[in-house]
Order: structure tokens, then C-alpha cells, then sequence
């Protein structure tokens, strides 16, 4: 795992378990990535980044004709450095992330160090500490989101996660009351109005979990 870096105003992105920010050609401490078509990247990888959430946002995007939801967490830290952390909406790591943020012992106005860790199910998932204590997930087998509901299609299975889905965007729009952050402020990092070939780059379309 390599060292952790401090990341001045940027944008992220998380793939095969890492934060990874894209550069244009290889350096010392780069990692080598490859798509799921065969293009390769470098990319400065992450262990961690120590910052304050200040917004989340759920957008669309296209890529080969495909159109995928993301998810963004713009972030500053007490230097002011300005990051923008981008996702898939419908992967592990930004169903783990938004339900973490949902946890009432999260502070808003507190500094978070947030990374990736596998859990006991080989899944990617975010971790967030605050003063040294892990934000857990308020949701379980008592608390539970709305389930999956498993259809055949073409008598194959697949699984109608919309009810889950539209819970999660409503958790976001929960969390951004309480974030009281004004994003058009903010445009300059605000995915959407960025076009940059780098963010339709990493496949992080991880199967989610159906919990």
C-alpha cells in the first residue's frame, strides 16, 4: 500500500479498491491501470485522504453510448485545498459511503479521513473515522433498506434494485440538509459542468451488495 499524499485541488476517482487520481504520463510513484477495453492509464494512488465533506451530488453520465449514475463528494480541507471524489452511484463503495454519512454521530462541520477496505465479504467499501472513531452504517437486518426484488427476465434472474436506489438518492438530499453547503459556489469542481475524457476513463461498476 503506498504512502499516504497530501492532495491539493483535484479530481478522484476510485478504482480496483484505490483512490486514484489520473495523470498524463507515468512518473515514479504511478500505478499502471488498464480498462475493461484495454486502454491504459496512470494514475497517483491514494491510501486515504483527511478532508471536510461539504456536498454530494448524484449525475448522469455517458460513456459508449451507456448511461451510467455518479456520485460525487466535493471535499476541503483546512488548507483549503478543494477535491472532487467521483464514483459509481450503483457500486459498494458509494452505497457504503452515503450510508455512513446518514449516521447521526457524523459532524458535518468535522474534519473525516475516509479510505477503502474490503469487508468480510470481499467487497470494497468506504471507511470514514472522525476524532479517531469509525462512522458505521445505521442500517441492518432490523434497520434495513428496501430490499431487492429478484425478477426473471428472458428466464434469467436479475434483481429490481429501484426501490434501493431511490432510497439511497433520498439519503444524499438528507445528507446535504445537513451539510448546508450552496454547491453553486462551488461550479468550478462540479462534475457535470467538467469535461474531461479522464472521468469516463475508470469502469468502477462494481455488483453492489442486496442488503
Amino acid at each position: 500500500m503506498k504512502e499516504n499524499k497530501s492532495v491539493k485541488k483535484d479530481f478522484l476517482q476510485i478504482r480496483d479498491g484505490k483512490i486514484i487520481q489520473l495523470i498524463p504520463e507515468k512518473s515514479e510513484t504511478s500505478k499502471t491501470f488498464e480498462t475493461k477495453t484495454g486502454r491504459k492509464f496512470e494514475a497517483e494512488v491514494y491510501t486515504n485522504l483527511v478532508s471536510n465533506i461539504k456536498y454530494l451530488q448524484v449525475f448522469e453520465d455517458e460513456f459508449d453510448g451507456i448511461t451510467y449514475k455518479k456520485l460525487s463528494v466535493t471535499m476541503c480541507d483546512n488548507q483549503n485545498n478543494w477535491e472532487c471524489l467521483t464514483m459509481s452511484f450503483n457500486s459498494n463503495v458509494g452505497s457504503s459511503l452515503i450510508c455512513r454519512l446518514s449516521n447521526p454521530e457524523f459532524q458535518p462541520i468535522q474534519e473525516v479521513n475516509l479510505g477503502v477496505f474490503k469487508d468480510k465479504d470481499g467487497f470494497d467499501v468506504l471507511f470514514i473515522k472522525q476524532n479517531g472513531l469509525t462512522i458505521k452504517s445505521p442500517f441492518s437486518a432490523s434497520n434495513p433498506l428496501p430490499k431487492w426484488i429478484e425478477t426473471k427476465v428472458n428466464k434469467k434472474i436479475v434483481w429490481d434494485k429501484s426501490e434501493y436506489l431511490d432510497k439511497l438518492e433520498s439519503l444524499v438530499e438528507d445528507i446535504n440538509k445537513r451539510l448546508k453547503f450552496e454547491p453553486e459556489t462551488m461550479t468550478a469542481i462540479n462534475p457535470i459542468t467538467r469535461t474531461d475524457e479522464s472521468l469516463l476513463l475508470v469502469d468502477d461498476n462494481q455488483d453492489d451488495m442486496p442488503f
